[in-house]
């Protein structure tokens, strides 16, 4: 089915020049049916806007919405990665660093080890801010990728919504302990409905508590539906992550069997792992925004 986004794009592909032919490439490459992209230029040429969905309850599967996501990932995979990669480096630098024992000083003078304590500290709490911060712009890369629009632009576009995204997380993270600490089942119900929240931040200006609400609607009636995606996804990463694993294991074992040291080999495994990271978080990133996308065409 054709959407608004689909008609608004055509028409701002067309303003600037683009061809049919042209336009057409850019939207199959994207995942667009022939017959949706004729139904768009139709649209485009008549003014008439996308039909708006019937809600309802039934989500696709969760094998179509992988296809829709690695088709997506893969025509902007370059800008997602390089985006993971400023909180991705720095985590590790951050956890290299302690691991030396430079930030708690352990090893130093009462009035030395302080000050590295603090720095240490305020070190975190950048990183916290930077992982935010990258978190937006990966979505809003995903979200805008029709415009195509680079790291620095995701980037610029992500950074007024980094507070809004860190206040309704943190409600949501107490709405969830606490229903964990009462009685463990409402906190489990809690996660799925506020599940959606950096979705809605990204695409509704609402307030923390009405962005939890807004994820709330979107979800209630169909935690079933939506654990099964998630478990689906959940599934892959794990096999993924287990043939990384074993990588890791062969890749050390070659190095220790090479005279490269016990070091040498626990950096390869970080390097593998953190690789893999890289490219398969935005993988995940995307199904989440296409999953809550069906939700919300569901139930507008």
């Amino acid at each position: 089915m054709i959407t608004q986004d689909l008609i608004n794009y055509i028409k701002n592909q067309q303003q600037l020049g683009k061809t049919k032919d042209e336009i057409t490439a850019a939207l199959k490459v994207q995942g667009w049916q022939d017959a949706d992209i004729e139904q768009g230029f139709s649209a485009a040429a008549s003014g008439a806007p996308a039909p708006v969905p019937a809600p309802g309850n039934q989500l696709p599967k969760a094998r179509q919405i992988f296809s829709e996501a690695w088709i997506l990932y893969k025509s902007r995979m370059k800008t997602l990665v390089t985006i993971n990669v400023i909180p991705t480096l720095g985590f590790f630098a951050f956890g290299t660093i302690a691991a030396l024992g430079l930030i708690t000083g352990k090893d130093l003078p009462q009035s030395t080890r302080l000050p590295l304590i603090a720095a240490g500290a305020l070190v975190f709490l950048v990183m916290i801010y930077l992982t935010i911060w990258a978190t937006m712009a990966m979505l809003y890369a995903i979200k805008d990728h029709e415009e195509n629009i680079g790291v620095a632009e995701a980037f610029k576009r992500g950074k007024p919504k980094i507070w809004a995204l860190f206040i309704t997380g943190l409600l949501a993270g107490l709405a969830v302990l606490g229903g964990l600490i009462l009685l463990i089942i409402p906190g489990i119900i809690f996660g799925f409905w506020f599940s959606q929240y950096p979705y809605v931040v990204l695409e509704e200006d609402l307030s923390a508590s009405a962005a939890l609400s807004r994820s709330k609607y979107y979800v209630k009636g169909r935690i079933g539906q939506v654990f099964g995606k998630l478990f689906y996804i959940a599934l892959i990463t794990l096999g993924l992550s287990i043939l990384v694993s074993i990588l890791q294991a062969i890749l050390s074992s070659l190095g220790t069997s090479a005279g490269l040291g016990t070091d040498v080999a626990t950096s390869i495994q970080a390097a593998v792992k953190m690789a893999f990271n890289l490219i398969w978080t935005p993988v995940t990133t995307v199904f989440g925004y296409l999953l809550f996308k069906h939700m919300k065409a569901t139930r507008p």
